[in-house]
């Protein structure tokens, strides 16, 4: 009795007969059929093919009716008795394919034909139950029976043609078809005594038994006789013939059950099982039977077919590791689902020191599966040795990605970043995945030797990095490109400045040269860069400062910034002051002059930065305060007053900053008073 199946004797077979009356007519029918599959149990069950004489005990076809879901395997005699020569009786024995698997020695179907007599009875009605095959059945002739296995499974698409002398046709037919899995005995179709050719172009018969006479061969143009098929490795051959005269003894016909259900081609997986089924045999005793078996599943079927032979080449090739070559290892790591939910620890762990040893990645990326695969690569971390540890990070630097997900704080330390192969995207993604783990893994890039600066603020975030290149003691060290990559993200460095992380002067100089003067966006309240110029300490080289300052008064004459009145109080004077002594560095002054308007006294630079700020104080209609605080000198303040007064806009400004000056009472801006008094 079959896994999950009834027990054959309870199977219900419907049944058919066929025969003359007025013409070869379905004459009983116990099932209902399509109109296509009536139609071919109609044709199937007339005469195999003219001149050929038909036993007393008649000849069988065996064939599926796929619309109906059904296979036939129907008797035929002749019936001399009937008035018309060359008359048959069919009797069709229609077995559901869902039982087809429950039949294991189809012989048993002969048992239950019946020729019909001079009436038709009844009982062709009705479906009846299927008689087991006895256990005394006729041997069959093993020379005649193996070139037909040759050539079934040699030449798979073939259809193929054999006479037999010896053997009984009805018994060989049925044998070979009860020797194939389910799913190939749907699909096979044989005939013991065919007169010519059954097959059509869409349907052929791979499998017809011929009468002696060889002139009944040239019926069949198109198929393969069986004799004349050579088959140079036989090995497969004996597996298949022993099993056919002994059915059940070595096994084959187990496995093809279990293992033909689950692959997607018929006659031409035969062999390769046969094969199969010879390799498991030794797979205990013989590694390079591992090596021949995987070969095979590979070669001939595809992923996930054939689950049955993998579980046992799995199984027998885990149990010996060590001896196993680097495909049978891989085979065992890609199949280990058929180790069964929980695998002793120790196998787990040979294979797990075993694959260290060879292949320390692999470890790394089982470290990120679930079930067998992570439990051997924990097993693996924990049972080598420290120094074959770190021996095999430093051999494979890539297994160092995913020991990061036992040893996170790896991601720290400069040096791990600095590894040759590493899987920079999964160390970022995993550092990405805690605060802290990202907070360092900031700081030891940043301080690192490799520039991962793009893929860093893409995994970890702009304000998390920018926080790190912010606390760099010498961010004169620290690439360019972090800071590029983190100015590519305004608003977070933005945030960055407003909340006082900015420590070091020179950072915000090497921001503000990777930074547009209006790139930093201030929607409210003050300027990122005026927070940041107020908490930044530390010496900037002359030449930084004075690029600074010009990044910072260019600012101010754009639009972004709430605060441009006081980013030019910081910077004004002392830019006027480096224009007048030629101090000034050409891209600083290239930051500025782009700001600037157009003036006829281009080569007056100190006159045109004061036209533009003036511009600035008087259009924006700053307090007039502001415009007060823009120098501490006399001087340069009625300079700055003679350029606003060249305009009505500005002269209006001026009288404001006057009247401003002189309600307060205050003395100190005495001189000032006069100097716009003049003006004015």
């Amino acid at each position: 009795m079959a896994d999950g199946m009834t027990s054959a004797s309870a199977i219900k077979i419907h049944q058919a007969l066929h025969g003359y009356t007025d013409g070869h007519r379905e004459l009983a029918l116990s099932a209902a059929l399509s109109a296509r599959d009536t139609k071919t149990l109609l044709t199937l069950s007339d005469r195999s093919g003219p001149g050929v004489k038909i036993p007393s005990g008649g000849y069988l076809t065996g064939y599926p009716l796929a619309e109906s879901n059904l296979y036939v395997v129907a008797r035929t005699w002749a019936a001399p008795e009937l008035p018309r020569p060359g008359c048959v009786w069919t009797h069709s024995l229609l077995v559901d394919f869902t039982d087809l698997a429950t039949i294991e020695d189809a012989t048993g179907l002969l048992r239950m034909f019946v020729r019909p007599g001079s009436g038709i009875p009844s009982v062709y009605h009705e479906p009846i139950q299927y008689l087991p095959a006895t256990p005394n059945s006729p041997a069959l002739f093993g020379s005649e029976a193996r070139p037909i296995l040759a050539a079934l499974y040699g030449r798979p698409t073939d259809r193929i043609i054999a006479s037999v002398s010896q053997a009984d046709p009805d018994i060989l037919a049925l044998s070979v078809w009860s020797q194939q899995w389910p799913r190939l005995r749907r699909a096979f179709r044989f005939c013991s005594l065919s007169a010519s050719d059954r097959s059509t172009d869409s349907t052929p018969f791979d499998l017809q038994l011929l009468p002696p006479d060889k002139v009944v061969r040239s019926r069949f143009p198109k198929s393969i006789e069986a004799e004349r098929v050579l088959i140079p490795d036989a090995t497969w051959l004996d597996d298949a013939l022993d099993d056919l005269l002994r059915p059940g003894a070595n096994g084959l016909r187990f496995f093809l059950r279990r293992v033909g259900g689950d692959v997607a081609h018929g006659r031409e997986s035969f062999a390769s099982l046969c094969r199969l089924h010879t390799m498991l045999d030794r797979l205990e005793q013989d590694a390079t039977s591992i090596d021949e078996a995987i070969a095979l599943l590979d070669r001939e079927f595809e992923t996930g077919q054939a689950r049955f032979a993998r579980i046992a080449i799995t199984q027998a090739a885990a149990s010996q590791p060590e001896r196993l070559h680097t495909g049978a290892l891989d085979f065992v790591l890609r199949n280990l689902e058929f180790l069964g939910p929980n695998p002793a620890p120790a196998t787990l762990q040979n294979i797990g020191v075993e694959l260290w040893r060879r292949e320390p990645e692999r470890v790394a990326v089982m470290l990120a599966e679930t079930g067998s695969g992570n439990r051997i690569a924990i097993s693996a971390i924990d049972s080598v040795q420290l120094d074959s540890l770190v021996a095999g990070i430093k051999a494979a630097p890539s297994l160092s990605n995913e020991v990061l997900h036992r040893r996170p704080q790896v991601v720290g330390e400069p040096s791990f970043w600095s590894l040759e192969g590493l899987d920079v995207r999964a160390a970022l993604t995993l550092a990405a995945s805690d605060l802290s783990l990202a907070a360092a893994a900031s700081t030891a890039l940043v301080a690192s030797t490799h520039d991962l600066a793009y893929p860093a603020v893409e995994a970890l975030g702009a304000a998390c990095v920018g926080r790190a290149v912010l606390q760099v003691d010498m961010p004169l060290n620290v690439g360019r490109s972090w800071y590029e990559a983190v100015s590519a993200h305004p608003q977070a460095v933005a945030e960055l400045f407003a909340s006082h992380a900015v420590s070091a002067r020179q950072s915000l100089v090497q921001f503000a040269r990777a930074m547009q003067p209006d790139t930093m966006p201030n929607d409210f309240g003050a300027d990122p860069w005026i927070t940041a110029l107020a908490t930044s300490r530390g010496d900037v080289p002359e030449h930084d400062r004075a690029y600074f300052r010009a990044f910072i008064l260019a600012r101010a004459f754009g639009n972004r910034s709430q605060q441009a009145a006081e980013l030019a109080i910081q910077t004004f004077e002392l830019i006027h002051n480096a224009l007048a002594h030629r101090q000034m560095p050409d891209d600083g002054w290239q930051l500025i002059e782009k700001r600037l308007p157009w003036s006829w006294a281009d080569w007056d630079r100190c006159s045109r930065v004061r036209d533009a700020v003036c511009k600035l104080f008087s259009e924006r209609g700053f307090p007039p305060t502001a415009f007060n605080r823009l120098t501490a000198n006399d001087q340069l303040f009625s300079a700055l007053a003679v350029n606003m007064a060249s305009s009505k806009r500005g002269r209006d400004y001026l009288k404001n900053v006057w009247k401003a000056m002189k309600n307060s009472g205050d003395a100190k801006y005495n001189s000032r008073i006069k100097i716009l008094s003049k003006v004015i």
